[in-house]
């Protein structure tokens, strides 16, 4: 991985494989933080060195902090309809880990 190593939290969601793929133009290494990190082969294939599929619990801050561990930059791409189909209380807590990590 290059010294710009990238995290995109939801990089197989639909915002996120764009973010994903506007950031390899650039030269980006990724580490594509997913529910689904095996859905990442099929968005992106499975040649390109420069890409890292993980698995992420958002309401895992220990997940959470392991996707982020020596990235140079992070965006956060979760689905808003993911999370705003749980309760209030779960989606506080999901954003809680993203800041705490």
């Amino acid at each position: 991985m290059s010294m710009r190593l990238v995290t995109v939290f939801g990089g197989t969601g639909f915002l996120g494989r764009r973010v994903v793929r506007r950031l390899r133009e650039h030269d980006f290494s990724l580490r594509i933080a997913s529910r689904h990190p095996d859905r990442s082969r099929g968005f992106f294939g499975s040649g390109d060195p420069q890409l890292r599929a993980v698995g992420v619990d958002i309401h895992d801050e220990r997940t959470i902090a392991d996707a982020l561990a020596d990235a140079y930059g992070a965006v956060n791409a979760v689905s808003l309809t993911t999370v705003a189909s749980e309760n209030h209380d779960s989606r506080s807590a999901a954003n809680q880990n993203m800041i705490a990590a």
